[in-house]
């Protein structure tokens, strides 16, 4: 799954994409250390049977906190906003460095 990483809402962890694909069999599953991700390969069980994936609590971006709920974007404090524009910023200085030095 691709979640266009800074500008996304969700968090996953591991453990989340294990629970989310506990119906398959997990054959590899690695955090993304380059992004915020990772990476699974799974595959579907001869008697697949879909989980219920109601209680699964994922991390919000917009929130700062894991929860079953999707929120809505105005109930992200202002706070929290701030800290989120430092952190992209900060991200887009990290990936300019690294354009930079391919150039050297």
């Amino acid at each position: 799954m691709y979640h266009a990483y800074p500008y996304d809402f969700w968090r996953y962890e591991v453990e989340d994409m294990r629970r989310i694909f506990s119906d398959f069999e997990v054959l590899k599953s690695i955090k993304d250390h380059e992004a915020s991700g990772v990476f699974l390969k799974a595959r579907k069980l001869f008697n697949y049977s879909p989980n219920d994936l109601q209680s699964i609590a994922l991390y919000s971006m917009i929130l700062g906190k894991r929860t079953t709920l999707i929120p809505k974007l105005q109930e992200m404090s202002l706070s929290r906003k701030i800290k989120l524009s430092i952190l992209k910023v900060i991200e887009m200085i990290h990936r300019l460095e690294g354009y930079l030095l391919c150039f050297r």
